[in-house]
This record gives structure tokens, sequence and C-alpha cells, in this order.
């Protein structure tokens, strides 16, 4: 925008347009320290259709006595709306309002997403009440009277101005469930690129293979190693001289890879029975994502050797049988 143009909005002019809370956020969002204020239309119209869609959502899912129950993917968003929580607090104490923005709606936003995904849309309502609840707190310093209004449709009976900001519950915080989230996310976006890569719209059969337990083991100790500062030739030498030498042809190679890219080694607390079991709860996903049956087994069972820790092996079957 350039007043010498005449292309400009006066503040007048966005609270026209939109509204004072849309103006707000926006102008909020758009810098942040020395960062000039950047007006942006198309910002304007988004905040206005995301704050439209989570007033519905809220209406509808809200409640205010809802029956308990708890599952993995429950602490999992637990655990992200605390982190959520724990970060706009530190952002806004120190007057960083896009980052505030960016950890207490963008992301949260995104996780919910993925939450209702991984619920098939029916989320735990006492855990879904809590969030809608911590959003609205979270939002209301930015839109106040958004949340005001939302506030009171909701059913409290003060004004969300003067409610206490959302505290942080550490105990709720546990970064290990990250994990099993992240591998079936991994899994998702792997099968469908394949099936993709190959123009496989419809597989007949999904096939996951888990790891075999002895590279799990290896994993680890190559961890230890590499934390101890040990080079290649110290590491095999090592796994040779262990119960594992009789998979002497394998050792070099995921050694080699292990060192080459460390982020590729699994979460230290992950076992082969933990990551079958979140395979198996995949499946469900994959099946109603692609219409097809998902049979999940360990790799010992399968031709293909190919699966890593935290890396399962996929093999498909199309009606016309080909299989990778």
């Amino acid at each position: 925008m350039s007043k010498s143009k005449g292309n400009f909005l006066t503040l007048r002019d966005t609270v026209e347009h939109f509204s004072p809370d849309v103006a707000r956020i926006t102008i909020l969002s758009s810098g942040e320290e020395l960062d000039d204020v950047d007006w942006d239309v198309d910002n304007a119209r988004m905040f206005a259709n995301k704050l439209s869609m989570f007033f519905d959502f809220a209406k509808k899912h809200f409640a205010s006595n809802p029956e308990p129950g708890e599952n993995s993917v429950d602490l999992w968003f637990e655990h992200k709306i605390n982190c959520a929580v724990r970060d706009a607090t530190k952002a806004m104490e120190a007057t960083l309002f896009r980052s505030a923005l960016m950890y207490g709606f963008f992301d949260l936003q995104r996780y919910l997403k993925w939450y209702l995904r991984r619920t098939n849309n029916r989320p735990n309502p006492v855990v879904i009440s809590r969030f809608i609840k911590v959003q609205i707190l979270l939002l209301a310093p930015f839109v106040p009277h958004f949340c005001e209004e939302l506030w009171s449709k909701l059913g409290f009976d003060s004004f969300v101005s003067v409610a206490d900001w959302p505290e942080v519950d550490e105990s709720k915080i546990n970064f290990s469930l990250e994990h099993s989230e992240n591998l079936i996310r991994s899994v998702l976006d792997d099968v469908a690129h394949v099936l993709n890569l190959v123009k496989v719209e419809h597989p007949s059969l999904i096939s996951l293979f888990v790891a075999s337990g002895w590279k799990y083991i290896l994993a680890e100790e190559t961890r230890k190693a590499i934390r101890a500062k040990k080079d290649q030739k110290q590491i095999i030498q090592e796994l040779m001289k262990s119960d594992l030498k009789i998979y002497g042809k394998e050792i070099p190679k995921l050694v080699s890879k292990y060192l080459r890219d460390s982020a590729s080694l699994p979460p230290e607390d992950l076992t082969q029975a933990k990551e079958l079991e979140i395979i198996k709860t995949l499946s469900q996903l994959l099946e109603k994502r692609f219409s097809c049956r998902v049979s999940v087994g360990l790799e010992d069972r399968s031709k293909k050797k190919s699966a890593l820790p935290y890396k399962p092996c996929l093999l498909y079957t199309s009606d016309a049988a080909d299989e990778l």
C-alpha cells in the first residue's frame, strides 16, 4: 500500500470493511518487535473465515458436563494443548504477539485438525471442551468482542476478560506421545506417496511389516556408541562381538546409515512391541482412507527385509496383483 498512490486504508476503514476484532488480530499478527505492521486484506479475510469456523465448531462440540474417557490420542492432544499454552504464555509475556498467535491459534488449530482425523471426527468431549475453553482464552486479548460473545453462548456466567489465563499442566506434557503420532503421520504420508507414484488409486491390500527385534537393539547400541564418540570401525567391531554377529552382513550398512544421519535413529523408548501396537492403530486410518484391507505383521514373516525401526516396510497389492 502507498499513500502517494491512494491505495491505503485507515484504521476506521479496516473496521468498516471487516470488524474491530478482525482488524485488531490482523494488525497484531503482521508485525513483531521492530517489524513494521503490514496490512494484508487476504490475511484479514483469512482470519474472518477461521474465526467464523471456530465459532460454529465451539457451539457444536462444547459440553459443560462431559463424560470422562481417555485414550492415547487424547493424551497426545492434551500434551499439545499444554505445550501451546506454555509457548503462547512466554510469547505474550515478551510482547511477541505474532508468535503468541502462532502458538496459541495456528498451531492449536493444526493440532485440532489432526486430532479430529485420528478420532474419526468423534472427539472425546472432555478433551475437546478443554481445547475450546483454552482456545477462547488464548484468543481473548486479540479478538475480545468475538470471545465474549462465544463465551456467553457456551454458558459461562462471567466475562472472558476477567477469566483466569489458562495454566500449564506439566504432568500432561509428555514428548514421548509425539513419537507415536509422528510415526502414524509419516506412514500415512509414505503410503499415499508410494501409491500416487505408481498410480494405484484403489489397492486391494496394504501390508505393513515392523522391523525385526534385533534392529532395535542395534539402533540403541549405535546410539550409545555415537554418544561415546566412537567411530564406525569401533562400533562395528563391538557389535560383531555381541549376539548380533549373526547379522554380520547387515550390520555395517545399518551402522553406516545411522552415522550418516543420526536423526534416522528411532526414539529411545521405542520397542518392536510398541511400534507394532502403533501400526495396528494406524491400520484403521488406512482402511478408511484407501478403502482396502490392511494387514500388519513382523518383518520376520515377510519376504522383504527392508523395514527399520520407526520405518515399517510397505507392500501393496492392486487388482492387477502388483506388489512393491
